[in-house]
């Protein structure tokens, strides 16, 4: 077709611009209907390797419950146990990834003596006046719990609760009336 336009275009002496020459006529008007696209959308999760504890806070006011060996008027005849309160009855309920190995460590308490020689002290006491006492993982009170022997553990991706058991040993003489109290340190590592 471009050959014929230029022939005619020679024989009647007419100018034209090479524009005119360069692309054939326009084709006809794409036509568009229904249809669809589809692609790929990726979705994905990362979990981390660590614990959650269910029943504290984040701000790092944790109070995990109460120990309380009640009240007596003698501790020369018997041993005192107890067992701390907390949500559902556990202090701690500790949630950690699957496969995830945790340590649970409970320190000395304010009052201790030394090294495992926990003590509750009396509120608004002199300096002898203390109850010495011990915090055990088991309810036979066989297993002590503090920061030499810790509550260990691996992660099953379900919480798990763990409550602490504390035991006054029989004393030789009972030491002065009044309310005596300690607080104990629960540090949570994996």
């Amino acid at each position: 077709m471009k050959n014929t336009l230029l022939n005619a275009a020679m024989l009647c002496g007419c100018t034209f611009s090479a524009a005119s020459f360069a692309a054939d006529p326009p084709a006809a008007a794409p036509t568009y209907s229904a249809g669809e696209v589809r692609g790929q959308l990726a979705v994905e999760l990362t979990i981390g390797k660590g614990c959650e504890v269910v029943n504290g806070s984040v701000n790092g006011a944790n109070a995990f419950g109460t120990l309380s060996f009640g009240e007596v008027s003698s501790l020369t005849n018997n041993s005192i146990d107890a067992q701390a309160k907390g949500t559902a009855g556990a202090i701690v309920q500790l949630n950690c990834t699957k496969d995830v190995s945790y340590r649970v460590s409970l320190d000395d308490g304010r009052n201790s003596s030394g090294q495992g020689a926990r003590r509750l002290a009396l509120v608004g006491g002199g300096k002898d006046d203390f109850v010495p006492y011990n915090l055990y993982k088991d309810a036979a009170r066989q297993s002590l719990w503090d920061s030499k022997n810790p509550y260990t553990g691996t992660g099953s991706g379900t919480a798990e609760d763990m409550v602490v058991y504390g035991r006054i040993p029989t004393m030789a003489k009972t030491p002065a009336s009044g309310k005596y109290t300690d607080i104990v340190m629960l540090t949570v590592s994996w």
